[in-house]
């Protein structure tokens, strides 16, 4: 049987082409592989990039957090300071606070300043002496809670609180006079406590102020609990609870100033200074909540002709001429005899210390006028 040279070309031509063919197919795959490992790798770069970016908002939370909560606790600038030695020993810091706090100390008078020093390791939280071990450069030493005067100085505080709430919830001038009376006892015996302890123990510097656990149940609490019985606070669709404040003003305002008026009175010796800004500060936002409601209805042209919806009483009532002579004593006198009724913004005259006549706005409260003038 003879070569056929014809054939063997022919077939050597179809197996070279196979192994071309072969070659190309198996170039795409490799590209395709090359193509789908480089999108791999740049998706997988992706999601660590978006790994890493979620990761650092979220630190930078967490420390926004823990810095937002030394400032309420500290201050800005020890904060500062607390967050400069690691997130480790600023989070110790954190729970001092608390301990503070349930001693019944302010925390933010239990540290002081110690340039030039040290600071300590990372503390220990669960001893009471953990962070007042050490001072530091441009740093904090914390002061340390003297176990004797605790359970006293929380004690003295729930006392005030107790006679302090019998004050406000007095109903008759007999109950007020005893309720005063026994708020005075506990009152000076708590400052002779004050006195003797920083004589014994070195604390000053308002170590033994109120807690902020104390000044909420002083300042805050029997205003939102006479709101509550006074039925002021209604349910909103979220659940929460929202004081009604339209057609309510002089309510609203009469039980404010009630309150504020018997804390200062009753706390006029104290030394907190925390707590006197406070009070200060309750007086100064109830008075500039008082002038915008008169600004509002007097500067409302409406207001000399709408009258309540339970009174044919006016909203506004106005001097007839700049010359009539309504005194506050008038005003207050109307109150009582029913002429004039809460939420009524009622014009009226008084002489300055210039002797001077001036005009002065009351707001009627069931209980009394704001808006005394300065003289008053």
């Amino acid at each position: 049987m003879g070569f056929n040279f014809g054939a063997f070309l022919g077939g050597a031509a179809r197996g070279g082409s196979q192994v071309l063919d072969e070659r190309r197919a198996q170039a795409d795959r490799d590209k395709v592989t090359k193509e789908a490992r480089q999108w791999q790798i740049a998706t997988e770069a992706r999601a660590d990039s978006r790994s890493r970016k979620k990761a650092r908002a979220s630190k930078k939370r967490d420390n926004e957090t823990l810095l937002a909560s030394l400032s309420f606790h500290y201050g800005e600038d020890n904060a500062t300071t607390f967050m400069g030695r690691g997130q480790g020993y600023a989070a110790e810091a954190l729970k001092k606070a608390d301990l503070y706090v349930k001693a019944g100390f302010e925390p933010s008078v239990m540290v002081e300043s110690t340039v030039g020093q040290n600071l300590p390791d990372v503390p220990t939280a669960s001893s009471p002496q953990g962070l007042s071990q050490g001072t530091g450069v441009g740093g904090i030493s914390f002061k340390p809670i003297p176990p004797k005067a605790v359970k006293s100085h929380t004690t003295y505080q729930a006392r005030l609180v107790a006679a302090n709430d019998k004050i406000i919830n007095a109903q008759t001038d007999v109950e007020k006079t005893a309720a005063q009376t026994e708020f005075n006892i506990v009152n000076e015996a708590h400052k002779k406590f004050i006195s003797a302890t920083e004589s014994e123990t070195g604390i000053s510097d308002g170590q033994l102020d109120f807690s902020k656990t104390t000044r909420d149940k002083l300042l805050q609490d029997p205003i939102t609990n006479a709101f509550k019985n006074a039925g002021l606070y209604k349910t909103s669709v979220g659940g929460q609870l929202q004081l009604t404040f339209d057609g309510n003003q002089g309510q609203v305002f009469g039980i404010m100033d009630s309150i504020i008026t018997q804390n200062t009175n009753a706390f006029s010796e104290v030394t907190d200074k925390i707590f006197v800004e406070k009070l200060k500060g309750q007086r100064t936002a109830l008075n500039n909540q008082v002038s915008s409601f008169v600004q509002g209805v007097k500067n409302n042209p409406r207001s000399i002709e709408e009258t309540f919806t339970s009174s044919s009483k006016k909203k506004y009532v106005p001097l007839v001429t700049p010359t009539t002579s309504r005194s506050f004593e008038e005003v207050e006198a109307g109150r009582k005899s029913g002429e004039y009724v809460p939420n009524q913004v009622v014009e009226f005259v008084y002489t300055n210390e210039e002797g001077k006549l001036k005009r002065g706005y009351a707001v009627v409260t069931p209980v009394g006028l704001m808006g005394k003038p300065p003289e008053y």
